[in-house]
């Protein structure tokens, strides 16, 4: 049984390599100059009756959409996880992405909540907020107090060491 399979298998692959061999193909591989004209030295024309194949009419290749839809994906869970992180601590506080049409460096982890000198401290360095951020291509993290302690703001550059202090030396590390 296991041999009369793996004929089967051998069989249908040798009649699918056959029939590519046989059946004639209606595409052409060139420029679109015109049938019969062929554009680099060395490349044949397309058959007549064939459509050539041209991508000069297409935009250039830039960064993939689908790329910059997983990176925010991953930003917006990365947020929800830090939620949950502060609310199963006891802390009454919110984690947001803002990716575009805000002021200042986008996209931004923001917190909003009451935060202490000593908690945004510790979460900088001993969370790796900031490294983290960076990694998934936040711009910035931002700590908004809603107490009297006031509010802390990381710039991170793409490349480089990470700050070292918060935007107006509010806090250094």
């Amino acid at each position: 049984m296991k041999h009369a399979l793996l004929a089967a298998l051998v069989l249908v692959a040798g009649c699918a390599a056959e029939h590519e061999r046989t059946e004639p193909s209606n595409i052409a591989y060139g420029s679109a100059t015109g049938p019969g004209t062929s554009a680099a030295p060395g490349r044949e024309a397309p058959l007549p009756g064939s459509s050539p194949i041209s991508t000069s009419s297409l935009p250039p290749a830039g960064p993939k959409p689908g790329l910059d839809r997983m990176l925010r994906n991953e930003r917006l869970v990365y947020a929800q996880g830090l939620e949950r992180i502060l609310l199963g601590n006891g802390m009454a506080a919110s984690v947001r992405v803002h990716e575009e049409g805000q002021a200042g460096p986008v996209p931004a982890l923001m917190f909003f909540g009451q935060f202490s000198h000593s908690f945004v401290h510790r979460a900088v360095t001993e969370g790796a907020v900031l490294e983290r951020a960076r990694a998934l291509g936040f711009r910035s993290v931002e700590f908004i107090d809603r107490g009297p302690s006031g509010n802390y703001m990381f710039e991170l550059p793409r490349t480089g060491p990470l700050p070292k202090c918060a935007a107006h030396n509010r806090l250094c590390l």
